[in-house]
């Protein structure tokens, strides 16, 4: 009788070590689906960091060529336009109609 005991508790044990392992097997993986899914949306941010870095990094470029060309205009003694130095022609006015274009 004592060993039928034994053998019931060791087969108790094994079936609460089996359904002690199915249940991490299956935490296992829900961690490992919801670890795909947080790299998942980590790659799209690194994605669209990288996106904003380059027009960033185009923004810069186009406004460091803005303050070359100002520099190199003042070296060479050139000023901007003044409003008394505009002047608007309209189409048909009588500077256009005596001309050879």
């Amino acid at each position: 009788m004592k060993e039928f005991k034994f053998l019931i508790f060791v087969i108790v044990l094994l079936e609460l070590t089996l359904f002690v392992c199915g249940f991490m097997v299956v935490d296992n993986r829900h961690n490992a689906r919801r670890l795909f899914i947080e790299l998942e949306r980590e790659q799209q941010i690194h994605h669209s960091l990288r996106d904003e870095e380059a027009r960033l990094r185009l923004e810069v470029s186009t406004l460091e060529q803005s303050r070359q060309i100002e520099t190199k205009a003042k070296e060479k003694g050139l000023a901007p336009v003044t409003n008394e130095q505009v002047v608007i022609l309209e189409h048909g006015s009588s500077e256009h109609k005596g001309g050879g274009r």
